[in-house]
């Protein structure tokens, strides 16, 4: 059976056809203390904050790289499917996280940095 995993890579130069968004986010201090430097370091925090045009982008960000990156742990299953689950029902002017289209968007976007890769399992 055949696995998918991403890995972070901050310092791999963005491709050629990268574009920045419109706005880079400000790092609040929510952002700071759930994710910073347990979950990546300020240079990786900078990054990605200059990835995301919002807080929710970012926190998405740090989120998958605290609960699928840094573990190694299979975006093609359930887990990866369970993220979404309360965000894909909630009304979209009330929603604090990415749904699971947005996050795959999101992570497209930015597949220079964040490199999937297979394994047999």
């Amino acid at each position: 059976q055949l696995t998918t995993y991403i890995h972070f890579l901050p310092n791999k130069r963005a491709r050629d056809d990268y574009r920045a968004p419109k706005s880079v986010c400000h790092v609040g201090l929510e952002i700071r203390t759930m994710f910073c430097p347990h979950v990546v370091n300020e240079d990786e925090l900078k990054i990605l904050a200059g990835r995301s045009e919002n807080s929710r982008e970012l926190k998405f960000f740090c989120r998958f790289i605290a609960e699928f990156v840094r573990p190694h742990v299979r975006v093609d299953g359930c887990k990866f499917e369970a993220m979404f689950k309360s965000a894909d029902r909630m009304p979209r002017n009330h929603k604090h996280d990415l749904t699971r289209k947005e996050a795959e968007d999101l992570l497209h976007a930015n597949s220079d940095i964040f490199v999937p890769y297979i394994c047999r399992q």
